[in-house]
């Protein structure tokens, strides 16, 4: 699975977006390949178009699994977890929820930078914290 998700990352990186995640998975009799993609400016159904058109010409090449699949490609979500600095730098602009064991913030990531994320809570206040605190950090509505 490694190659193929290799595979499907450099595709991604190619038109310019994040690959979130790639899935293989089971449910009851079938099988799934899911492309979870991510970018700054957000996600569209013709990037989700472009990027399913291109790995499944691939998945044809590579013929990687045995049984048949179904291919999804989509967002990764409006709510998606941030799971590493990548995630983060990829998020600065947009609004953020984090908790950690003493507080919870929502607000606009202004800024992240040597692992300390600057968050603006309300029209005139900041907060701090610490990605390292963050028990739940992720996008928020």
């Amino acid at each position: 699975m490694k190659h193929v998700t290799e595979a499907i990352e450099t595709i991604v990186a190619n038109n310019n977006m994040y690959c979130y995640d790639v899935l293989y998975e089971r449910e009851q009799d079938r099988f799934f390949v899911r492309v979870l993609l991510d970018r700054q400016e957000g996600i569209t159904i013709d990037d989700c178009q472009t990027i399913s058109q291109e790995v499944s010409t691939k998945l044809d090449e590579l013929d990687p699994f045995k049984d048949p699949y179904y291919l999804e490609v989509m967002s990764a979500g409006i709510e998606h977890e941030l799971r590493n600095d990548e995630e983060i730098k990829l998020s600065l602009g947009k609004k953020i929820f984090v908790k950690t064991y003493e507080q919870a913030f929502t607000g606009t990531l202004l800024k992240y930078k040597d692992g300390i994320l600057t968050i603006q809570i309300d029209n005139k206040n900041t907060v701090d914290v610490g990605a390292i605190d963050a028990q739940e950090l992720r996008l928020s509505i």
